[in-house]
């Protein structure tokens, strides 16, 4: 029998697994939005989004609604500096998976 195939002449068990259809879709150079400080310079200034999902959904999204935003509330942006900052793309009903996941944020 093939591999997790057990049987025998008197009972057969079966194990189905069921999985939702997903779909995969990618929005490339999509710019970076920063929040919690102004004057800064991202690098890079665009990322790619992956956004994985039912396909109802995803075949939905207009490229307006991909928003990848870099958070800096509660750095300390008084003086120069920068940080490598995570980058997040929030969307209901999906996920998303921002390329590079990492910005560098310098500001003056």
């Amino acid at each position: 029998p093939p591999a997790r195939v057990t049987y025998d002449l008197q009972t057969v068990t079966a194990r189905v697994e069921i999985a939702r259809e997903t779909l995969t879709r990618r929005f490339v150079k999509v710019p970076v939005e920063v929040v919690g400080a102004h004057r800064v310079t991202v690098s890079p200034k665009e990322v790619d989004v992956e956004v994985k999902g039912p396909p109802e959904v995803v075949n939905l999204l207009r490229p307006s609604q991909i928003v990848p935003v870099v958070e800096l509330t509660g750095q300390n942006v008084s003086s120069p500096g920068s940080v490598l900052a995570p980058v997040k793309v929030e969307l209901e009903g999906v996920t998303a998976q921002v390329i590079p996941h990492k910005v560098t944020v310098r500001w003056q």
